[in-house]
């Protein structure tokens, strides 16, 4: 997933992206109901899962791209999103199925290291990049990525999973477009328009309907 949250860098703003990474309790949401029997689908669920849907829907149809130099968004930078998020769904149910029993640091040793051979060979096959055009700053960069972004952040990921369950983890969600969006203006250049807005609104409704407890009556006692 964060390969394709990062190629999709390149044709929309960090905070769009973020906004569209918001869809990921959604996405659990759904298929937790067809896989997990412990969290089925409700009425909050529903609500809360169509106004998230079309807030995605409305962001990727006017083309939103948080980029002052780019008039209309690529669609393939949405498209690239939510490959990322489909995968990571299928990667939240498998785990809350088959590896609760599994050591996190083992499990993120081994999906990380998949995923750098994988990235790697692919790499040197279609990409053209030379180490020496890398700044110091491009190596921090990486190292930065690989040590927090990826490796403390897959270990989380996966303890959260696997001790509190898909839905637990997917109200990590809240904070990404917060802080993707306040550094891509500050340090970016990015800009935040009104329709980024609405997109945040309904897509922040929708997820706080998703994860919003049902309200279960008290019993009535026979002497009432």
């Amino acid at each position: 997933p964060m390969t394709t949250f990062i190629l999709s860098l390149q044709y929309q703003s960090s905070g769009v992206a973020s906004i569209f990474v918001t869809l990921s309790p959604a996405l659990i949401v759904v298929a937790a109901h067809f896989v997990l029997p412990d969290e089925k689908m409700t009425r909050n669920k529903l609500i809360g899962l169509l106004l998230a849907l079309g807030g995605s829907l409305f962001l990727a149809l006017r083309g939103e791209s948080g980029l002052a130099d780019v008039g209309r968004a690529n669609p393939l930078g949405f498209i690239l999103i939510m490959i990322g998020l489909s995968s990571e769904t299928v990667n939240a149910m498998f785990v809350r199925l088959r590896m609760k029993e599994l050591d996190p640091i083992a499990v993120t040793a081994i999906r990380l290291l998949t995923g750098a051979v994988i990235v790697t060979f692919v790499a040197l096959l279609m990409a053209d990049f030379s180490f020496q055009d890398i700044t110091a700053a491009g190596y921090f960069s990486l190292a930065y990525a690989a040590l927090i972004g990826a490796l403390a952040g897959q270990f989380m990921a996966f303890y959260i999973m696997r001790n509190f369950g898909a839905t637990a983890f997917s109200l990590t969600a809240y904070l990404i477009p917060v802080v993707a969006t306040t550094f891509g203006v500050l340090l970016l250049g990015e800009i935040i328009t009104w329709a980024m807005g609405v997109g945040v609104i309904l897509i922040g409704s929708g997820i706080y309907l998703i994860n919003r407890q049902a309200y279960v009556a008290p019993p009535v006692s026979a002497h009432d």
